[in-house]
């Protein structure tokens, strides 16, 4: 594990603020407030790391499998990090673009301020909002991966000398087809879950993915891109069908 710098004053070379933001759902109103009146210059504050839904499995075969958002908003040196961090755990995580956490969660408010982002999410499963999202679904083995990820990358960021410097990166990327390709090959057997129809049109859809993929990172463009995030905003919202149940991995 790695060291945390100290000052000369013997802290930490810098401050982690804790925040628990009220209003998300309502239009993210209380991360807003807090970019828009931050308690310290948003200048000062080096990224945010953003948990939202975690200890969550979508279906039975992506139980060992989480997501990470938007590590390019920090250049090479969050990058670096990120991979760092999900080596701190034994799940598979997968990394996507800033745009594939569709500025629904807390992160978006301060990657619109200009502060590097990273989102930790498992994404919406079917027991979202639902009567059953309750503390029994929560898979807490996973959820201890998640956090060992987490603390490695803020013990990274509270020690490097090179701290994030925000970037805007691309829409979308070829890596990202790559990692929705990963996810929904992996899911493909539980296609049945979503429901004839949106099984039927995921299913559709995975061809697609699978011919941009193979087609190689020259020819993957602006229109791909397209593609590719109009496929992964439809199976997220598919997964919020799958029936509410726990899907713990097998022992």
């Amino acid at each position: 594990m790695r060291e945390i710098a100290r000052d000369p004053a013997g802290g930490p070379r810098r401050t982690i603020i804790l925040a628990l933001w009220d209003a998300e759902e309502d239009g993210l109103r209380g991360s807003r407030h807090f970019v828009a009146n931050p308690m310290v210059p948003l200048d000062k504050v080096k990224a945010y790391v953003n948990l939202d839904i975690m200890g969550a499995n979508l279906t039975p075969k992506l139980a060992r499998t989480t997501i990470l958002v938007g590590a390019e908003t920090g250049g090479a040196p969050l990058e670096a990090a990120a991979a760092r961090a999900i080596e701190a755990s034994t799940l598979d995580t997968l990394r996507f673009s800033l745009i594939f956490g569709q500025g629904r969660s807390d992160h978006a408010p301060f990657a619109q301020g200009g502060v590097p982002i990273l989102f930790f999410t498992d994404a919406n499963s079917g027991c979202y909002h639902g009567v059953k999202d309750d503390i029994d679904i929560v898979d807490f083995p996973k959820l201890a991966q998640q956090r060992a990820a987490v603390d490695a990358i803020l013990r990274d960021l509270l020690a490097t000398d090179a701290p994030p410097i925000f970037s805007n990166g691309a829409l979308a990327t070829y890596r990202d087809a790559q990692e929705l390709l990963r996810v929904m090959d992996r899911a493909e057997p539980d296609f049945p879950l979503l429901g004839p129809l949106q099984a039927a049109e995921t299913s559709e859809f995975l061809v697609v993915l699978r011919g941009i993929v193979a087609a190689g990172p020259d020819t993957f463009d602006l229109s791909s891109a397209g593609v590719i995030l109009g496929g992964a905003a439809n199976l997220v919202n598919a997964l919020t069908d799958v029936p509410c149940e726990p899907y713990f991995p097998s022992e």
